[in-house]
């Protein structure tokens, strides 16, 4: 990078066999491949796609998930769980994310994101990554507000990213976090099962309709019904599932709140549609469904995961 602007960046390939496209897109026409530790410069980007250029000249798009910002044998990781995962590209991953000159809260403010851009990451230092953004802006965010491709895809399999029986690494999409693929679906299923909750009395530390449900155990125990094991605190569900913006919320989407009965997340429900949300209130209220809208919910409102 030169100053905050990406351009002319070194950059190399970090898997054996990577297909170069005619446009960032994995339905576009491959114009060439390149092997393991092949040298490029990176000249643009799309998302987390890259525009590559050869030393003999040659120019295509390659998904930014098969290159590497660092030379062979260094690594950018995260841990997921027990794994430790190489990183390339990730979803910014709360509401608003500052992008900083240095890797330091308290250095200079170059802008900001919003939740779910996407951001490619071309270095690390210590709990704070160098990232790049498709505007062309440079800078530094904190790790721990990055949700990384390589840390999804260790949530939801025990192995690496799939390749092709003939060895390519082929750029495989990954569900963006706006997806509305599963509308209909799941995410349906899911809304309409803890609906069924609705009357319920609430009962702090509980987690099962025999005994009542506090917030977090009743998106707990309604989780669990579809295969989907979740923490028991609602600030640690928002680090699970991916990252969905209000504006793209559907049916199923696990909605938090902050500041309520203390600072921080404090609070979580599911989303049902047309702007409500399902969710196990208090003591007087039980389980009930409430507006997002609505004077006491609205201004506390803080994100929203998809756990499917």
């Amino acid at each position: 990078p030169s100053g905050d602007r990406f351009q002319q960046v070194p950059a190399w390939v970090s898997e054996e066999i990577i297909n170069v496209r005619a446009s960032a897109s994995r339905d576009s026409d491959i114009r060439f491949q390149l092997e393991r530790g092949a040298k490029v410069t990176a000249t643009a980007l799309d998302g987390h796609w890259v525009q590559v250029k050869t030393s003999d000249g040659r120019s295509g798009w390659a998904a930014g998930w098969v290159v590497s910002f660092v030379p062979p044998g260094q690594q950018i990781t995260a841990q997921e769980g027990s794994q430790t995962v190489k990183v390339h590209v990730g979803w910014v991953a709360r509401p608003r994310v500052n992008l900083r000159a240095k890797p330091s809260t308290e250095a200079e403010k170059i802008t900001s994101a919003e939740l779910s851009t996407r951001v490619v990451i071309l270095n690390q230092q210590g709990q704070w990554y160098k990232v790049a953004m498709d505007s062309g802006e440079v800078g530094w965010m904190a790790s721990w507000l990055v949700d990384t491709r390589a840390q999804r895809i260790a949530r939801k399999t025990t192995g690496q990213a799939p390749a092709s029986a003939s060895g390519v690494a082929e750029d495989i999409a990954f569900p963006s976090p706006t997806t509305t693929a599963s509308a209909g679906g799941i995410g349906q299923e899911i809304q309409a099962a803890a609906r069924k909750f609705v009357g319920h009395r609430y009962v702090r530390g509980s987690a099962s309709p025999g005994s009542g449900f506090d917030c977090s155990g009743f998106v707990h125990y309604v989780m669990k019904q579809f295969g989907v094991s979740l923490p028991r605190s609602c600030d640690a569900q928002f680090r699970n599932g991916q990252p969905v913006s209000r504006s793209a919320l559907q049916p199923g989407d696990v909605v938090f709140f902050q500041n309520t009965y203390r600072r921080g997340i404090s609070h979580v429900g599911f989303y049902v549609g047309d702007d409500k949300f399902v969710h196990a209130s208090n003591s007087r209220r039980g389980v009930v469904i409430d507006s997002l809208n609505s004077s006491y919910y609205a201004p506390r409102y803080y994100g929203a995961r998809r756990m499917y």
